[in-house]
């Protein structure tokens, strides 16, 4: 049996409660990681719905919807009402400009619209076959993981025409039916 060293055993205590510090700390620095790495998950889990349910309705949606680089005019991605309403391939699609759609590519309308955003015009464009059509654009601005993107919402508006010059047409003829009948 060994005498006790006051000098030793305090030495001891003081590496056992340095231990025991450390120890908790490492136990609050854990904690505070499961807490943050908690957190990235259900920001992770929150991104990751939120771009399925804006995937959802940029897919399902009824128009035509465009997203274009604003820098080169080039179609990043279209939803498949915009692949029906053209007539391409997606592939196909993927490797037009705004020249390629527009009938009047000389007329640069897609310089219009990045210059007003959040506005509403109408154009003719042009279907893959050469068809020319006219179009109502809504149009939207906004960065993407750094790059400055336009969004074009496009909806063929030749049935409404058509309508309205019937209409017209209509309201002429009534016009010319009361003018016969008041001469008359």
């Amino acid at each position: 049996y060994k005498p006790i060293v006051p000098e030793i055993l305090k030495a001891k205590v003081n590496v056992f409660a340095e231990l025991h510090r450390n120890t908790r700390e490492i136990a609050r620095g854990k904690e505070a990681l499961r807490l943050e790495f908690e957190a990235h998950k259900k920001a992770d889990l929150a991104r990751r719905e939120s771009e399925e349910k804006y995937r959802h309705l940029f897919t399902r949606a009824s128009d035509a919807i465009i997203a274009f680089d604003a820098d080169g005019e080039t179609v990043l991605d279209a939803n498949k009402a915009a692949l029906e309403l053209y007539g391409y391939t997606e592939a196909d699609f993927l490797k037009l400009t705004s020249k390629d759609l527009d009938a009047n590519p000389e007329d640069d309308g897609y310089a219009m619209a990045a210059k007003n955003p959040k506005q509403t015009f109408a154009r003719f464009h042009k279907k893959a076959d050469g068809r020319v059509f006219p179009a109502e654009f809504t149009c939207a601005s906004f960065p993407m993981k750094g790059k400055k993107l336009i969004m074009v919402l496009t909806r063929d508006v030749t049935e409404r025409k058509k309508a309205a010059e019937a209409q017209l047409l209509h309201d002429r003829e009534a016009m010319q039916r009361q003018l016969i009948a008041h001469v008359s």
